[in-house]
């Protein structure tokens, strides 16, 4: 009895450490959504709905701003979305683009309705548009010939028994390669409902000259008497292959990855080395993504190379490790201005970076200011109607698994996001315990090879100890 209650301690402590991988494994499920623990949250404030923008839910983006980055995990994992209620509402990060614009073409051929010459020289052509065809912005008139010059006059064609109305009048169409390669086949259309039209062309031919001349000399013995030169003129007919309708559209696309200028926090002093020639500058830059850091200088008619370091403490002390390099420059000569003064290198987030600025036998730059440049994630969502949202950051915990297919479709129909911004941040009261934070502390303590040595010493030493008196008891009570 009494060696089971010497032991029963030890025992405990055992078993206590053998089932911490257990509990390790169990914390990194994650914890309930009732008690997550990202410490941070700012309300997402969303542009209120336009007159007869449709009911239901709205595809919404937000963009990150700088405390955001600060405070959120580096692969931006502790994101979360909830509603009023504390619903976590699915989201995806990606970065925001550039939104270009440019313009779209769609041609397709017009109804021949009847045509025939209408008066001396003229010739009308009646066409329309199909009932499902849109509103054409533009009209063109298909032909082969080249060398031509032609006038156009356009009328729509209203309800049975309504005069036409005039809509183009002396409208040129022609092409000038004999003289220049230039050539205008398409009539662009005033805004109008109607679906039928008349295009009426006049004249109907055109004198073309022969480049071919008749020479005619007249001799007299060895003396020339007379010479008479003629010209060929044909006349030839215009002709029409058909005619298109084009409509023109102007097309928002989201291109290349959209940059901001993110604010630099502080630029430290420039120091200068001179084995070798390097003038080094650490900017802090706050955790924000960075991709470029701009140079302000006086200085003119320099080449330098720039190396940009980051912040390297994997060998247990402080360092710096590269992450990219560039070659700035100014050339300033006789009204000839060149200048290059961004180092662009891979995107990063780091709380600061240090340039290193070769000088080699040259005086170094006088460096005056810094800006960085980079790219910005924005967060989208569906918002539902009449509810709330908010984000929370700040904790280790997994990154989420939702359902994106509603939001990846809403974003496939290329309906613009409705903007909307961060507010002030704030201290959750309600934030829970970070199961991820506990778990990577447990498994470091267990897979950190002397505190476990130090444990396993204090197991044997306490172990050996209770023995000891285990049997010096269990001795005295034979005697």
């Amino acid at each position: 009895m009494t060696l089971r209650k010497t032991l029963l301690p030890a025992l405990f402590l055992t078993l206590l450490l053998g089932s911490l991988p257990g509990a390790s494994s169990a914390w990194a499920d994650g914890p309930p959504a009732t008690a997550m623990p990202q410490e941070l949250r700012k309300e997402i404030e969303i542009a209120p709905a336009s007159e007869g923008e449709p009911s239901g839910p709205r595809l919404v983006a937000v963009d990150l701003d700088g405390e955001v980055y600060r405070r959120a995990a580096g692969d931006l994992s502790d994101l979360r979305v909830l509603t009023e209620d504390g619903t976590p509402a699915p989201f995806l990060v990606r970065p925001r683009r550039t939104l270009e614009e440019r313009r779209v073409r769609r041609a397709w051929s017009a109804a021949t309705l009847s045509g025939g010459p209408a008066g001396e020289d003229r010739f009308e052509l009646r066409v329309s548009l199909a009932e499902d065809a849109p509103p054409p912005t533009h009209l063109r008139v298909v032909n082969e010939l080249v060398d031509f010059e032609q006038q156009v006059d356009l009328l729509a064609v209203g309800e049975p028994g309504s005069e036409p109305k005039p809509l183009l009048t002396g409208v040129v169409v022609f092409d000038y390669s004999a003289v220049v390669d230039v050539r205008r086949d398409t009539i662009e259309l005033p805004e109008t409902e109607a679906r039928e039209f008349i295009l009426a062309f006049r004249p109907t031919t055109d004198e073309v000259e022969s480049p071919w001349v008749s020479l005619t000399r007249n001799a007299l013995g060895s003396v020339e008497v007379s010479r008479s030169e003629q010209t060929r003129i044909r006349r030839r007919p215009f002709r029409i292959d058909r005619i298109e309708w084009i409509r023109e559209e102007l097309v928002r696309e989201r291109r290349e990855p959209a940059e901001v200028e993110w604010p630099v926090e502080r630029v430290g002093e420039v120091m200068e080395e001179s084995e070798p020639a390097v003038t080094r500058i650490e900017v802090g830059t706050g955790r924000r993504p960075i991709a470029a850091l701009v140079i302000e200088t006086a200085s003119t008619n320099f080449s330098r190379r720039v190396v940009v370091e980051l912040p390297d403490d994997r060998a247990g002390r402080p360092d710096w490790q590269r992450v990219g390099e560039d070659l700035l420059h100014r050339f300033s000569f006789q009204g000839i201005e060149e200048e290059d003064l961004e180092a662009r290198f891979p995107t990063t987030r780091v709380e600061s970076l240090r340039l290193g600025i070769e000088n080699r036998d040259s005086p170094p730059l006088e460096i005056d200011a810094i800006t960085a440049r980079g790219p910005i994630d924005e967060l989208v969502f569906l918002a539902e109607a009449g509810r709330a949202y908010s984000l929370i950051y700040g904790a280790e915990v997994d990154p989420p698994r939702h359902d994106l297919a509603a939001i990846e479709r809403a974003i496939g129909t290329g309906a613009d996001p409705v903007p909307a911004t961060l507010r002030f941040e704030v201290r959750r009261p309600d934030a829970g315990p970070s199961p991820a934070a506990l778990s990577r502390r447990i498994s470091n303590f267990l897979n950190n090879a002397l505190a476990m040595g130090g444990v396993v010493l204090v197991l044997v030493f306490v172990l050996g100890r209770s023995l000891y008196s285990a049997g010096r008891r269990v001795g005295g009570e034979e005697n």
